[in-house]
């Protein structure tokens, strides 16, 4: 019946609107307004038709949040700070951080209800992504990625220059050691563990004199005063503590505080000859120590065979101008690839004090030791 059309079309509109209301809608289109359609039979007793147009409704989990948008600000030697766009409905986030770009085996770095999150990471590629949380379920961001550049490297620490030349010692000369395992990793000049520069050092405010500690003792232990040749104990003039290094970011890191000083300055007169601690170890045909570096100014001697500090003592002095063979002898061996090194007996004498003190540092497997200690460097003092 023709008069029950309208009736029924306006029922049918009214039911798609009431089912379209219950649906969660993320987005729909606007529907276009009614246009009579004219019917294909111009004899038909109808003169025209309707059309109904229903909304188009994209779905997800009822009252799951929205899907917030991740950001990241520019790096600065590994700190990256991270933001993102609140998610609708979300009541914590989770921020995800993977080195792959497809976030496999990604590890979560921040869980809350914070919209910003920083870090510090070292050299390498990496990519975050933060979820949106909330009692019903979460949705992920887009994944954001970040490259941290390796640190430049730093700047040793300057050293007082020597007068042109040194002074021969007369009658020096050296022998040499082959090593035990492998050669150093990197060169011996860019190597924080054997180039005390590379560290560096500060002055502190502590007690210039001896000090007592308890613990144990090793007999054997290369005493200090051994470096002077009437075996005084000097006036010491300065006190330090050196850096650590940070050998995952490959830069200095901070002032080592196990122990109170880890760089001690002695007295010396400009041109005193410096002579080889004796330790009471004997590496090989009578020698004591190996010369792990030698320039101008500066030494790291080990109390081993090993061309490292990873094991037994080692010492580091500053200020002491090596004497010229033996600084000749060290640089050939090195620049043979450092299978062979050169050997120091008991107190052979090794240089000449450049000026009014020289400094010393003492190492026990690596561990920066303090050189004052009266029980493990200055025994019977």
């Amino acid at each position: 019946m023709p008069f029950l059309r309208p009736i029924v079309m306006w029922i049918l509109v009214f039911v798609g609107l009431v089912l379209g209301a219950s649906q969660n809608v993320a987005t729909a289109q606007e529907p276009p307004p009614l246009q009579p359609v004219p019917d294909a039979n111009p004899d038909s007793p109808v003169q025209g038709e309707h059309r109904l147009y229903f909304p188009v409704m994209e779905r997800r989990p009822a009252g799951s949040p929205g899907a917030p948008f991740l950001a990241i600000a520019q790096p600065a030697r590994g700190d990256i700070r991270l933001s993102w766009q609140p998610g609708f409905g979300a009541l914590t986030y989770t921020l995800w951080l993977s080195q792959a770009a497809n976030m496999a085996g990604a590890q979560p770095v921040y869980s809350g209800a914070a919209t910003s999150y920083a870090l510090t990471l070292p050299a390498g590629a990496y990519y975050f992504r933060v979820q949106a949380v909330n009692r019903i379920g979460a949705e992920g961001s887009n994944i954001v990625s970040v490259v941290v550049a390796a640190p430049p490297s730093p700047t040793p620490t300057p050293t007082p220059l020597l007068p042109s030349g040194c002074q021969a010692i007369p009658g020096a000369s050296f022998g040499s050691l082959s090593i035990e395992g492998a050669p150093s990793d990197r060169p011996a000049e860019s190597h924080p563990d054997i180039n005390l520069s590379i560290r560096g050092w500060s002055g502190v405010n502590e007690s210039l004199g001896l000090v007592n500690y308890n613990g144990n003792t090793d007999s054997r232990a290369p005493q200090l005063y051994g470096l002077l040749s009437d075996n005084r104990t000097p006036r010491f003039t300065s006190a330090a503590r050196v850096y650590n290094w940070d050998w995952g970011a490959n830069r200095r890191g901070s002032l080592i505080t196990a122990w109170p000083v880890t760089l001690l300055g002695m007295a010396t007169t400009s041109g005193e000859v410096i002579r080889l601690p004796d330790s009471g170890y004997d590496i090989g045909s009578g020698y004591d120590a190996l010369v792990l570096y030698a320039t101008d100014t500066r030494l790291t001697i080990k109390y081993t065979r090993e061309d490292n500090v990873v094991r037994g003592y080692t010492l580091h002095l500053e200020n002491v101008c090596t004497e010229p063979s033996l600084l000749a002898l060290y640089r050939q061996l090195n620049a043979q690839g450092r299978r062979t090194l050169p050997a120091l007996r008991p107190g052979q004498p090794l240089g000449r004090a450049t000026s009014s003190q020289i400094l010393a540092a003492i190492r026990d497997t690596g561990n920066f030791m303090d050189p004052r200690s009266r029980k493990d460097w200055w025994r019977g003092r």
